[in-house]
C-alpha cells in the first residue's frame, strides 16, 4: 500500500494537466485512508490477541494452546 501511494505521489509530480494531477491526488488521499485504516485495523486485532492472550493466562490454559506458530 505504501508502494502504491509513493508511486501516486510521484506520478503527480510529473503531471502537468492540473486535472490529471487532481484526480492522481483524489487517488492518493484515497490510499492514503485506506493505509490509516489498515493500520488501526491491525492495532485492534493485536489488542484484542494480547487481550485473548491474557484471558488464557488467567484461566491457566497451557500457551502452547493458544500460540499459532508462523507457517
Amino acid at each position: 500500500m505504501q508502494n502504491r501511494i509513493d508511486m501516486l505521489a510521484a506520478d503527480i509530480a510529473e503531471r502537468d494537466d492540473p486535472f490529471q494531477r487532481a484526480a492522481l491526488e483524489g487517488d492518493r488521499g484515497r490510499a492514503l485512508e485506506e493505509l490509516d485504516a489498515l493500520g488501526r485495523d491491525a492495532a485492534d486485532l493485536e489488542r484484542m490477541a494480547m487481550a485473548f492472550e491474557e484471558s488464557a493466562r488467567r484461566q491457566a490454559v497451557p500457551a502452547v494452546w493458544i500460540r499459532v506458530e508462523p507457517d
